[in-house]
């Protein structure tokens, strides 16, 4: 959720004055404060509207389409305008009906609410509360309408009459819940979600885009839900299967057409390459707690200390710190054991003039992190200082170059073609970078092959690196979220050249 408008309507210019002991001694302006507040601490864009005339309410209303959700506090208006009531049906965005005094406590009249029918709830006897409750309501029920427009908006191949989703990731992508098993079916005017009974009661309470189903015959119960919307085809998850799981169901179910080809998982990949607001969130919240760990480790790290207890300590701090798990395992390497990109942690001690090369990242509520850090220990060699600035630099051009509208292959171009000049272009082996979500490996990949646009909203690392074998590998690494026209640059950590 991005805005949200709140319209108050007849005499609540007056607030302070009218009846205080009904309404409270506040006035209008800290109303209006109050929901500015609450407006920031959900980071929200917010508007407020206050008119006594019903028809520049309907007006405000009608244009009201370019907002996520309204509050509206209707006054009298509420108990008989049959006209407002029209104007919210129409504007088909979520509207939440609130008063400041529980309404039910009072005249009679006011027990009534035309408009409530219409409303996506009420909220009433909490004072200025009640607008704040309903803000909070508001962008709860924008995230779960986006779970449930993401199965609304998920692109069957023209020749299924369903998907069969089965991945873990992508059962948690579409459903909000995390799970270790369980099966969505998604037709094209309803999906169902076929759990066990660990999960049954958790999916109940919180999965809103999907019926849910406890699963108990697996088989007969597919088949029911095929013949009851008339399908006969199923399309599934073909790049995160494996044969022989695709050959159970084919097993299981010989009556049904599979189709193996890679169009949903194409279609799936696309979808969660474009982050969400809420998304983008979590994954910064996954980077603060992975940059808390790496200021941590720089205390830590000396000589005498091996790279397997840098690893988890760095671990155990992200962990600390409130990480969900692990991005993947994480990679701490020092002296010559630096030129191997993707090095395991050994017990090789950290000596006077060694890099140490750090690769790590938390996941907070199923989104990942991912960084790279190169610091030195002790005093640098003329060389390790040319070779670190070289890939600095490299990482800034590539930054610079971020923008919605070019292929993973110029943006890794910028940064190649830099360290190509400075002489080290056989020594950077790998991609400049690959999109980060749900999983630590995503769409678009950032490589000299790669043709993936790059649009708003994605995700992509930015870790150039040079690597000489026998001496020292450096490599830098931030990630961004792409903008039309750059990027925001979601690693806070500084990256000049730390030297311990």
């Amino acid at each position: 959720m991005k805005k949200i408008l709140v319209i108050n309507g007849p005499n609540l210019n007056l607030l302070g004055e009218r009846e205080p002991g009904i309404y409270g001694t506040d006035g209008y302006s800290e109303l209006s404060a109050a929901v500015m507040d609450k407006a920031d601490e959900l980071n929200v864009k917010c508007e407020i509207f206050q008119s006594n005339h019903e028809g520049a309410i309907i007006d405000r209303l009608h244009s009201a389409r370019s907002y996520d959700g309204v509050v509206l506090n209707a006054g009298a208006y509420t108990h008989y305008s049959y006209a407002i009531r029209d104007a919210i049906s129409a504007i088909n965005i979520p509207v939440i009906e609130v008063h400041i005094s529980n309404v039910f406590a009072r005249d009679e009249f006011r027990k009534n609410s035309v408009i409530a029918p219409v409303c996506k709830g009420s909220v009433s006897g909490f004072g200025f509360g009640s607008y704040l409750m309903a803000m909070d309501a508001l962008v709860k029920y924008s995230q779960e309408r986006k779970r449930l427009n993401r199965i609304e908006m998920l692109s069957l191949p023209d020749n299924a009459d369903c998907a069969m989703i089965t991945s873990d990731t992508s059962r948690r992508y579409f459903t909000g819940m995390k799970s270790s098993a369980g099966i969505i079916l998604i037709f094209r005017d309803c999906a169902y979600l076929l759990i066990d009974f660990r999960y049954v009661e958790k999916a109940r309470n919180t999965v809103k885009c999907c019926r849910v189903i406890e699963q108990e015959n697996l088989k007969e119960q597919i088949t029911q839900l095929m013949k009851k919307h008339n399908a006969h085809s199923i399309a599934v998850e073909a790049a995160d299967m494996t044969l022989s799981q695709i050959a159970f169901y084919e097993k299981k179910f010989p009556e049904f057409d599979f189709i193996k080809d890679n169009e949903l998982s194409d279609n799936i990949t696309v979808m969660r390459s474009v982050k969400s607001s809420d998304e983008i969130e979590k994954i910064k919240s996954a980077q603060k707690i992975a940059e808390k760990a790496f200021d941590e480790i720089l205390n830590f790290i000396k000589p005498g200390v091996t790279e397997r207890e840098i690893s988890l300590a760095l671990d155990g701090q992200m962990l600390k710190n409130g990480a969900e798990a692990l991005s993947f395992e994480t990679i701490a390497l020092c002296g010559s054991n630096t030129s191997m990109p993707h090095g395991v942690p050994s017990e090789t001690a950290v000596k006077n003039g060694n890099f140490v090369l750090m690769d790590f990242g938390a996941v907070y509520d199923g989104y990942h992190s991912d960084m790279t850090r190169t610091v030195c220990v002790g005093e640098p060699s003329e060389k390790m200082v040319r070779v670190y600035d070289v890939v600095y630099e490299a990482q800034l051009k590539a930054l610079a170059t971020v923008r919605a509208g070019i292929t993973g292959s110029e943006l890794d171009l910028s940064a190649r073609r830099f360290i190509e000049d400075a002489g080290f272009g056989e020594c950077f082996g790998h991609s400049l970078g690959h999109g980060v979500g749900m999983e630590i490996h995503e769409h678009p990949a950032a490589s000299s092959k790669s043709e993936d646009l790059l649009s708003e909203n994605m995700i992509v690392t930015i870790e150039p690196g040079i690597y000489l074998p026998g001496e020292f590998g450096v490599r830098i690494e931030d990630f961004v979220v792409v903008t039309e026209k750059s990027c925001e640059n979601l690693t806070k950590c500084p990256k000049k050249m730390i030297i311990l």
